[in-house]
């Protein structure tokens, strides 16, 4: 057995709102990652998921430039509809059991595929870089979604082991809105 828990203590999840900003130290080096936030209402936990499910779950991405030397469709999520046992066990939660399991939810965003890995030797200021020009900019301005419909995740580590951990990240992950590939 591999306890890796006290690496929690150097990690950090925050909703990806610009007043983030504010909780996150200058000149701290990072790896850090962008999720889609599983943010559901207490009040209408079912249709917020399926909602999520329609809107951003599936995603199909054919792209030519990486034609001819293969073919890739990414999908994400179960593109099948909330139904059965996990449908009818959600209907049958208290108003307290749901909003605890929202604020679950919340966190374990982290247990998605990530949208964008990254590092930085400065964590505050290339979050706030991702408002104005980087990731979140992009969602803000082409797909019209609110940084706070995001997840950010920073994992404080050794400025030396950036680069070669985010090269290792991208080769692994494969995030889908990274240009960087290596």
């Amino acid at each position: 057995m591999i306890d890796l828990s006290d690496l929690l203590g150097q990690c950090r999840v925050f909703t990806a709102e610009q007043s983030t900003s504010d909780a996150l130290p200058a000149q701290q080096p990072a790896i850090y990652a962008f999720f889609d936030l599983f943010r559901f209402s207490t009040d209408n936990l079912i249709d917020d998921v399926v909602r999520f499910k329609t809107r951003h779950a599936r995603k199909h991405r054919l792209t030519l430039d990486e034609w001819p030397e293969y073919l890739r469709i990414r999908l994400r999520g179960d593109p099948t509809p909330f139904v059965g046992q996990g449908k009818d066990l959600c209907r049958s939660l208290s108003p307290p059991d749901c909003e605890e399991m929202a604020r679950y939810l919340l966190f374990l965003s982290l247990l998605n595929e990530p949208l964008y890995v990254g590092k930085t030797e400065d964590i505050k200021a290339r979050f706030v870089a991702h408002h104005s020009t980087g990731f979140l900019f992009h969602m803000k301005d082409v797909h019209k979604r609110s940084p706070d419909e995001f997840l950010f995740f920073a994992c404080y580590c050794n400025a030396k082991l950036l680069r070669p951990m985010e090269s290792i990240l991208l080769q692994l992950i494969n995030p889908p809105l990274c240009r960087q590939r290596r």
